[in-house]
């Protein structure tokens, strides 16, 4: 099996829904919008197209993504950042809350075993989906989903060599902040159309529904 159009893999349900990236906004409103809690590995990131090919041409290898020779502190110790990948880690370190700011601490290449044990628990559910029996359906936000540039065209390929097994489909979504909120999370009002154009319904047999207070975790 092989990549499919979105029109095609959406006559039927599908099994999963994937965010990746590049932000978290866009896996919390793809959770909360088609009610479901299964977490994937993209899902806390910051991750241009360019990080995303390259974190799936590298075959999602975790020695590389969290080498501590890779990772460097973002201006201020705002966040971790994967130099090679270009991968902003907002969520997977301690942060100094006594400080203004919260900045990442200071030694956090010390706390790298705990993220990337969540990470690999992650990596390999998103592995196991490639079956025959899964119709997978993967969402990007990009400036421009008309036109989707040679970094998404990358994705699409390493998308097929890993998920040779399964059926999937890549839709890209118009990437946009809500001007009517700060909230990182954007407003229903804004996410709900953007989302409905992708006429795509879940099979909620396999997932826990949506939870505000689930919405990190790794279920």
């Amino acid at each position: 099996m092989t990549q499919l159009s979105t029109e095609t893999l959406i006559r039927e349900p599908v099994t999963h829904i994937v965010s990746l990236g590049p932000r978290c906004a866009t896996s919390y409103n793809l959770r909360r919008y088609f009610n479901y809690l299964t977490a994937y590995p993209m899902d806390w990131w910051i991750s241009d197209e360019m990080g995303t090919a390259a974190f799936l041409a590298d075959n999602m290898n975790l020695d590389t993504l969290y080498d501590p020779d890779f990772l460097e502190e973002g201006a201020n110790y705002s966040t971790v950042v994967h130099r090679t990948f270009r991968i902003k880690f907002h969520h997977e370190f301690p942060r100094n809350e006594k400080i203004p700011g919260n900045p990442v601490i200071v030694n956090y290449k010390d706390h790298i075993s705990k993220p990337r044990q969540r990470t690999q628990y992650l990596v390999n559910r998103l592995r196991s989906l490639n079956t025959s029996s899964e119709r997978i359906l993967f969402v990007r936000e990009c400036a421009e989903p008309m036109d989707p540039s040679d970094y998404i065209i990358d994705i699409s390929k390493h998308l097929t060599r890993l998920f040779s097994d399964a059926e999937w489909a890549l839709a890209l979504i118009k990437l946009g902040d809500d001007p009517s909120t700060t909230d990182w999370r954007g407003t229903p009002a804004f996410w709900d159309p953007r989302l409905a154009v992708l006429n795509a319904r879940l099979d909620q047999s396999r997932h826990k529904p949506f939870a505000e207070t689930g919405s990190s975790h790794l279920d």
